[in-house]
């Protein structure tokens, strides 16, 4: 597994909410509400009466996904490809299951697929087709994909998180530092501010999860400064204020190199969790 934070962003289509059946306007309300144990008993009911309906088993599918139970959502998003093949957001939902289940190629294939379709103006597709790349160890490629998917939305902090990991990994530093500086400039508040709400709880269980595995980096890399930096920001994002501060300064502490760059980051995270400690 690969040292990242990737965020995720399902799609939906909002305009289906017009659904005047029962079941499935209290599942669609449950689902938005984050409730979605309930929204899924309503799903349930709702398409043991209409099988063929796609939207059901895609916004089923999302409730899965936020309940962290994967291959279900997998299940139910393909199920809503079979009934509509040419929605593109169906495409995009499965290939961030396909993530979770750790099959990046099928995911590739699925974010290839939506922006076929005609996702060329969703940043979420190139970011999850970037993801994917970097898990197949295909960084100029997934390098082509996020700057797709920048050239779609320049102030996306959530992007720009993804190329810092890929410069890190070309080892073209500067660059690193340059997106990390943009992003430093932006307090969570901002960061996330377009994200659903129901989209939240894959983004800090994703958090959580990248912060326990550098901690078992670290006990092996111990004076790597990247990791303190990466876990920091997983901090940051959590809002987890003193946590991603003690992070950062270590990062700074550790750091051997010459870029006065990484120095101007690290103090500006450290600024920016100091801003919010106080409060």
């Amino acid at each position: 597994m690969r040292i990242a934070i990737i965020l995720f962003f399902i799609s939906i289509n909002f305009a289906y909410a017009q659904n005047d059946d029962y079941n499935f306007r209290n599942a669609h309300q449950n689902m938005v509400s984050g409730n979605y144990q309930a929204a899924i008993k309503y799903y349930d009911l709702y398409l043991q009466q209409n099988t063929n309906s796609a939207i059901g088993y895609q916004e089923r599918g999302i409730c899965y996904m936020n309940l962290a139970d994967y291959q279900k959502a997998n299940d139910n998003f393909s199920r809503a490809i079979i009934i509509m093949p040419m929605n593109s957001d169906y495409y995009i939902n499965r290939g961030y299951s396909n993530m979770f289940l750790e099959l990046p190629q099928n995911a590739v294939d699925d974010f290839t697929r939506a922006i076929n379709l005609g996702a060329t103006n969703n940043p979420s597709a190139y970011i999850g087709k970037a993801n994917a790349n970097l898990d197949l160890g295909n960084p100029g490629l997934a390098l082509t994909d996020i700057n797709a998917a920048i050239s779609l939305a320049p102030q996306d902090s959530r992007a720009l998180v993804v190329r810092a990991e890929i410069y890190a990994l070309m080892n073209d530093t500067a660059r690193m530092f340059q997106d990390f500086y943009t992003i430093s400039t932006k307090y969570p508040d901002a960061i996330y501010a377009d994200v659903k709400i129901y989209t939240l709880s894959l983004i800090y269980d994703n958090a959580n999860a990248d912060i326990l595995y550098i901690n078992d980096l670290l006990t092996k890399e111990p004076k790597n400064f990247f990791l303190y930096m990466k876990q920091g920001f997983d901090y940051y994002i959590l809002k987890k204020f003193p946590e991603a501060k003690t992070c950062f300064q270590l990062a700074l502490d550790n750091y051997s190199g010459k870029s006065p760059m990484a120095s101007d980051v690290l103090k500006k995270f450290i600024s920016n969790c100091n801003n919010y400690i106080n409060k």
